[in-house]
């Protein structure tokens, strides 16, 4: 009885050991093919490349896709554009404080201040690359502006593969297309110019409904505004001169 107590031990260890090595080899399927092609991920990996060799930065932008698409650095002196599409000011705070304990030096600080910067509708948890923004961004302020689970926080923080053998094959079948240039634009596919006037409108406001539930006022006490004001304050602690810009959504 001893005997058998034991080769099920035996067996028991090497199904689990059997069982961890599958799990890894997933996990590390997962990180290569999908964590890291994550479009933010890419991009700041093509960032760091850069600070490496010069951590100074005149001219750092920072935003969402407004910004991503309308500022290609190549045309401005020592400048990168650190812009993601969704990116918010809980992120871009946070961002701006990894940047700065990493060693890098900013002069001007590029603030995109336009009208949904301040929307009523919460960015979605999974559509802003959080594998990336969980690495550094803290669970209690994720949680506050995006009221995600801590178990989704821990997976996201940790690339673990979960539920993403879909994702697996997408991207084993289907090349990355989207072009970022190596400090950190991305040219728009889209093309607005052949939407007429009408349309345009209509989509102006479908915006203004959806973000500002068909009003243009502030609420000083939600999250985005809140880190807009810690970001200010950063800036201006480390002595980073702030320029604000705005971003317009024109039909030409």
């Amino acid at each position: 009885m001893k005997e058998h107590k034991i080769q099920f031990v035996k067996m028991a260890l090497i199904f689990l050991l059997i069982l961890l090595a599958i799990s890894l080899i997933i996990q590390l399927i997962f990180y290569e093919t999908v964590a890291k092609s994550k479009f933010t991920t890419r991009k700041n990996i093509l960032l760091e490349k850069i600070l490496k060799d010069n951590p100074h930065v005149e001219y750092a932008f920072f935003g969402d896709s407004h910004l991503l698409n309308a500022v290609n650095p190549d045309y401005i002196n020592n400048s990168l554009n650190f812009a993601s599409s969704g990116e918010n000011y809980l992120e871009i705070n946070y961002h701006i404080h990894k940047l700065l304990n990493e060693g890098v030096k900013i002069d001007n600080a590029i603030l995109e201040v336009d009208l949904h910067t301040f929307s009523k509708q919460p960015t979605k948890f999974k559509t802003t690359s959080p594998n990336y923004y969980c690495t550094f961004v803290p669970y209690k302020d994720m949680n506050w502006g995006y009221k995600v689970s801590y178990s989704d926080y821990f997976i996201c923080r940790y690339n673990l593969f979960f539920g993403g053998g879909g994702d697996i094959l997408t991207r084993l079948s289907m090349p990355i297309k989207d072009y970022i240039s190596d400090k950190g634009w991305q040219q728009f596919e889209g093309d607005i110019s052949k939407l007429d006037k009408k349309d345009f409108d209509a989509v102006i406001q479908d915006k203004v409904l959806n973000h500002f539930e068909n009003t243009l006022e502030i609420d000083p006490n939600q999250f985005e505004y809140y880190y807009f004001n810690q970001t200010l304050k950063l800036l201006k602690d480390k002595n980073i001169n702030i320029i604000f810009i705005k971003y317009e959504l024109l039909i030409h």
